[in-house]
C-alpha cells in the first residue's frame, strides 16, 4: 500500500511540475521564423481523409500544415483555373511541386499555421518509461489513450491509471486494462491470474482486494520456498545421523 500512494504522490508531482513549466517551455514559438529553404514536401491524409503537409526545412526541421497553407505557400501544384490541387491519380494526394535544387524554394511559414503533432501527455511518458521500460513508446501512447478517452473504456485519471498498473505490476499477470474495465463497471467479479474471483461492488473494495490478495498470495510463496529452503538445508526434515545420534555415532555408547 505505501508502495501505491508512493507512486501515486509522484504521478502528481509530475503534473504539477509540467503544469508550471508548460508555458515556459512553448515560448520560442511565440516568434515568426525566418525565410527557409524547403528540403521535401509530402501531402498525407489521416484516418479521417483530412489531408495535412509534412514539409521538411532546411537544417532538419519538419513542419506540418494545412492544405490550405501549403497551397498559399506555392508548395502543391494547383489547376490555373480553379485553384484547386492538382491530385495524383495513384494515391488521391495532391500533387507536390518540384523542387529544383538549383532554384531552392524558401518560404516563411507563420507559428501560427503550424500544425502541432500531439505528443502524449508527458505524465504517460513517465508512467511508461517506470512500468513498461522496453515498451515505453507504443506504451505512452495505450496509457493517454485511457487518459484522453480515446477508447471504449472512458476516460481515467493518472491517479487511478498509476494504482491500476501499479496492481498489474505486483501481479504480474493481470493487465492494467482488465483493471481499469473494472473500475469502470463499478461493480461485479474479478478474476485472478490464479483463478480465484473476488466480487466486489467499488473500486476502493476492488482495490483492497487485489493488494490483499496478492499480498495473501505472496506471502505463502515466501513460506513454501522458506520450507524448501529449510528442508535441503537440513535433509528434509530428516536426521542426518540416520535417527541414531548425531556425528553418525550409530547409536553406539562410549568405546570402554
Amino acid at each position: 500500500m505505501k508502495n501505491l500512494k508512493f507512486i501515486t504522490t509522484l504521478v502528481l508531482a509530475f503534473a504539477f511540475l509540467f503544469a508550471q513549466v508548460g508555458n515556459v517551455a512553448a515560448a520560442p514559438l511565440a516568434q515568426d521564423p525566418a525565410p527557409i529553404t524547403v528540403v521535401s514536401i509530402t501531402p498525407e491524409a489521416d484516418a479521417d481523409g483530412v489531408i495535412t503537409v509534412l514539409v521538411e526545412l532546411e537544417g532538419g526541421q519538419t513542419v506540418r500544415i494545412s492544405e490550405a497553407t501549403a497551397i498559399s505557400l506555392g508548395l502543391l501544384q494547383v489547376d490555373p483555373v480553379t485553384n484547386e490541387p492538382i491530385l495524383d491519380p495513384v494515391t488521391g494526394l495532391p500533387l507536390a511541386v518540384v523542387l529544383d535544387p538549383n532554384n531552392p524554394l524558401s518560404v516563411t511559414i507563420p507559428t501560427g499555421d503550424i500544425i502541432a503533432d500531439e505528443p502524449v501527455h508527458p505524465i504517460s511518458a513517465i508512467l511508461a518509461a517506470f512500468f513498461f521500460p522496453d515498451d515505453e513508446e507504443n506504451m505512452a501512447s495505450v496509457i493517454d489513450s485511457y487518459h484522453n478517452g480515446d477508447n471504449e473504456e472512458g476516460v481515467f485519471g493518472f491517479g487511478v491509471i498509476a494504482q491500476a498498473l501499479w496492481m498489474s505490476k505486483n501481479d504480474g499477470e493481470i493487465s492494467f486494462e482488465d483493471i481499469l474495465q473494472a473500475k469502470k463497471d463499478g461493480s461485479g467479479t474479478f478474476t485472478l491470474s490464479n483463478g480465484d474471483v473476488i466480487t466486489y461492488t467499488s473500486w476502493g473494495q476492488l482495490r483492497k482486494a487485489l493488494l490483499e490478495k496478492h499480498n495473501s498470495l505472496g506471502s505463502a510463496k515466501h513460506a513454501e520456498e522458506d520450507e524448501t529452503s529449510t528442508q535441503s538445508l537440513h535433509g528434509n526434515g530428516k536426521d542426518n545421523g540416520n535417527g541414531k545420534g548425531p556425528g553418525n555415532n550409530k547409536g553406539k555408547g562410549p568405546k570402554k
